[in-house]
């Protein structure tokens, strides 16, 4: 079990699409925090989608909505060896449909 907190980090196309959003719903200040908090102490957390090597994991995280703000999928990648979390996709949950 992992006990430090992982270096949350995230890619440009999902800090262009972040600031898209903020303008859009009022409550991204707390979804940001909630994903950086969440992911930073349980990288775990999201949905298995790909393991590229042993120390390298694509996953995807669902929060829930809350107000006039949706829910949203991210989708991000834990290195394990070196501890990072790098954000690299955030979309409303209405926008993308996973079975």
């Amino acid at each position: 079990m992992q006990t430090v907190p992982f270096e949350v980090i995230e890619e440009k196309r999902f800090e262009a699409k972040f600031d898209s959003l903020r303008n859009r719903y009022p409550r991204m200040a707390d979804v940001h925090q909630s994903i950086t908090w969440t992911l930073s102490k349980d990288p775990n957390r999201g949905e298995l989608v790909e393991e590229k090597s042993p120390g390298e994991q694509y996953r995807v995280y669902q929060t829930f909505p809350f107000g006039e703000t949706p829910g949203f999928w991210v989708l991000y990648k834990v290195n394990w060896d070196k501890c990072w979390v790098t954000l690299l996709s955030i979309h409303p949950t209405s926008e993308i449909q996973i079975e």
